[in-house]
């Protein structure tokens, strides 16, 4: 991951790692008003949906301001339909948590065998401005992708790769 030297980066780690589920997240403060959430999660696919409360039991305030955020990772969830974020009950949790925080998933193709287990969520203030799949880790795509992060305080935005856009 890039990060601008200018932006004031704190780090905020907090690891779940009982019973096969795992997530790190991080917090870069771009301006006293705004900053970003980043979380990274594993959810082993032995995860039942008690586990599931854990995986997804996030702090309130990753979704309200000053924070955009930023959930990837492995899911494990095969079984969800994306395109009517319907799923069985293994999969109600995390469709819960993307309904409740208006959260948008860009995978929309399959990134291990046919099923979509990696996933790339964001909160409305990012805007997704490129997504590919590259080359594999193991038995999963790679997936790259640029973020447009609304910037409060000039009329540019930097993107999550250090460009900025007008």
């Amino acid at each position: 991951m890039y990060i601008k030297e200018e932006l004031q980066l704190q780090i905020d780690i907090k690891r779940v790692t009982e019973k096969w589920k795992y997530y790190v997240y991080l917090t870069i403060h771009s301006h006293p008003r705004q900053a970003i959430k980043i979380v990274l999660v594993y959810r082993n696919v032995a995860c039942t949906v008690i586990d599931d409360d854990e995986v997804y039991g996030y702090p309130d305030n990753f979704f309200s301001a000053p924070y955009q955020t930023l959930i990837m990772g492995i899911f494990n969830l095969p079984h969800i339909i994306w395109t009517t974020r319907q799923s069985r009950a293994r999969g109600s949790k995390l469709i819960d948590l993307i309904n409740t925080n208006f959260l948008q998933q860009h995978v929309v193709e399959p990134t291990r065998q046919s099923n979509i287990h990696d996933l790339v969520m964001t909160t409305p203030g990012l805007r997704m401005i490129e997504l590919e799949f590259t080359d594999k880790i193991g038995d999963h795509k790679m997936i790259d992708f640029a973020l447009q992060v609304r910037d409060l305080n000039t009329k540019t935005s930097p993107t999550a790769n250090g460009q900025t856009s007008n």
